[in-house]
């Protein structure tokens, strides 16, 4: 993630080391090339996410309505 060489590795292998001298947990390396990828591509052109939007009001509580504690 930090310089873009590809370093090859097994999945036992866990830490990302790269001749830049980046060290990262593989995971986190991952995370970071992934979120890199989205960003260049200009993220997702449209939302599809559907769903009922729930607000709940300041001091509310889900005891309130009638929910078990």
């Amino acid at each position: 993630s930090s310089c873009g060489v590809i370093v090859k590795k097994s999945l036992s292998t866990r830490t990302h080391n790269c001749v830049c001298g980046c060290e990262l947990h593989r995971d986190t390396n991952a995370a970071i090339n992934i979120l890199n990828l989205a960003k260049n591509r200009g993220g997702h052109p449209q939302i599809n996410a559907t769903g009922v939007g729930i607000s709940t009001l300041v001091g509310d509580s889900a005891r309130s309505w009638g929910f078990p504690p």
